[in-house]
């Protein structure tokens, strides 16, 4: 489902493009290289209009820390790896500009329980590290495509300047949030203990998706340069 919604998305930005592009043949191009929240960014920029900036880009990061939201603690790896549209209304024609566009994905995590002091704590039960064969998942921050809302300021397919600073702040609404947790059994743990492990290994994925609704509004911070061809 990701990999359609990536495609109609890149395909729609195709269209977009030739349609600035064979109406403004003599349409500004820029690109820009940002370092946000998420993640590093490349971007190219096209006039529209004299109001309006149309930029396309990629947004790439991966990194790995530790998350302890629930009563278990977990080696996570982060994974961002999303296409985006996004449309600057440029006010008063200058370097501030509104911004509304689209994201094609959010960020996904993931999850590797770890033992603390030899014992994990799942849904308020104590299990023996021994006694858990291993417990993993994925935790995926939002839909296929979620919107993005913003301002900011800098536009790398101005007239007015070669190189630009760029500075923006915003939102991608990312919407529902889901999590997968995986749990296996010591082959020697008695079956009704394994029962209660994989429930409670399930109440622990809902707190989970709980802990991480915080980001159905993932913020967006990035700096960068631009540069007009």
């Amino acid at each position: 489902m990701r990999k359609i919604a990536m495609k109609t998305l890149i395909g729609s930005l195709i269209v977009i493009i030739s349609a600035v592009t064979t109406e403004h043949a003599n349409a500004d191009v820029g690109m820009g290289i940002r370092v946000s929240t998420f993640g590093f960014t490349g971007d190219v920029d096209f006039t529209a209009t004299p109001w309006a900036t149309i930029r396309v880009g990629y947004h790439g990061l991966n990194y790995s820390r530790e998350y302890n939201e629930t009563s278990v603690l977990y080696s996570g790896k982060v994974t961002i790896n999303a296409a985006s549209a996004i449309a600057d209304w440029n006010v008063f024609r200058g370097g501030f500009h509104l911004s509304l566009g689209a994201v094609s994905n959010g960020p996904k995590i993931d999850v590797i329980g770890m033992p603390t002091n030899g014992t994990y704590t799942i849904n308020g039960t104590t299990y023996q590290a021994s006694d858990v064969g291993s417990l993993s998942g994925r935790v995926n921050v939002g839909k296929s495509m979620a919107s993005y809302v913003g301002f900011g300021w800098g536009n790398p397919a101005s007239e007015k300047s070669r190189v630009t600073f760029l500075l923006d702040a915003g939102a991608i609404h990312t919407g529902t949030i889901s999590a997968t947790l995986n749990v296996t059994c010591n082959p020697a743990l008695p079956i009704q203990t394994c029962d209660q492990l994989t429930s409670d290994a399930m109440a622990e994925k809902t707190k989970l998706e709980d802990k991480a609704s915080k980001y159905r509004w993932y913020p967006v911070i990035s700096l960068g340069i631009g540069i007009r061809f």
